[in-house]
């Protein structure tokens, strides 16, 4: 994920004192703002050895117009529900706004000395077709206490 990384913005804890089993989908919470009315944001789960070699542990990702969430018809176990119908689309406005979305579903065992790292991109030329605007847009990611960006993961132990 090297080389990812390096085009990616990424958060990286502390190494673990102790070890953190996780088991179910993470749940990212994604605070924006953008110079465009488009933009896709993709995130990627990664285990970060003491030698820093970091490995993929899942990801997902969400177009800013198919943003909007929704009431499931069916058990979602509490994930978030894009249904992304034709009346569901919006753009991006103007101001910041929130981007929530699960990760592909995972078990991992981060262990004692390793880090837990969060990456953030626009774009996975390798795996997704995303639109290019010209110019690209600008994007701002917040982290403020009422613009709380943040992974949420399904902690076992």
């Amino acid at each position: 994920m090297t080389a990812n990384d390096r085009k990616a913005l990424t958060y990286t804890t502390a190494a673990l004192t102790n070890d953190v089993e996780i088991a179910g989908h993470p749940v990212v919470h994604v605070w924006i703002e953008c110079s465009a009315d488009e933009v896709d944001l993709f995130a990627y789960l990664e285990e970060v050895e003491p030698d820093g070699r970091s490995t993929y542990i899942t990801d997902g990702c969400l177009r800013a117009s198919h943003r909007r969430l929704n009431t499931p018809d069916h058990h979602r176990m509490g994930l978030p529900y894009h249904r992304s119908f034709a009346q569901d689309k919006e753009f991006l406005p103007d101001k910041p706004c929130e981007f929530v979305f699960d990760l592909y579903p995972t078990a991992n065992l981060f262990e004692a000395g390793h880090r837990i790292r969060l990456s953030i991109t626009c774009a996975d030329c390798d795996n997704n077709k995303t639109p290019q605007t010209n110019p690209a847009p600008e994007v701002t990611i917040y982290r403020s206490t009422n613009k709380s960006s943040r992974i949420l993961l399904p902690i076992c132990k």
